[in-house]
């Protein structure tokens, strides 16, 4: 699996799963990075702005990320801080 994904605009969007309850992206639970399937252990802090969604999330094997949701363009972007 590689770890780019059409989002549902055709667009490119990073790989994020999340879970989706009463509204999408309300808690990423995995994504991918460079290939490989990363599992998200904690949700550092969370921030909404009318944009979209930010989480600083640390993995499994305690590397540290920043995923954000655009709402407008419905696409993922992953950043190490």
């Amino acid at each position: 699996m590689n770890n780019l994904d059409k989002n549902p605009n055709g667009n490119i969007s990073e790989l994020v799963e999340c879970y989706s309850g009463f509204e999408y992206a309300e808690r990423p639970s995995a994504f991918y990075w460079n290939g490989q399937h990363i599992k998200i252990e904690k949700i550092i802090n969370t921030h909404i702005d009318p944009q979209g969604k930010h989480f600083l999330v640390e993995t499994s094997n305690g590397e540290v990320f920043e995923l954000y949701y655009s709402i407008f363009s419905n696409e993922w972007h992953i950043s190490q801080p």
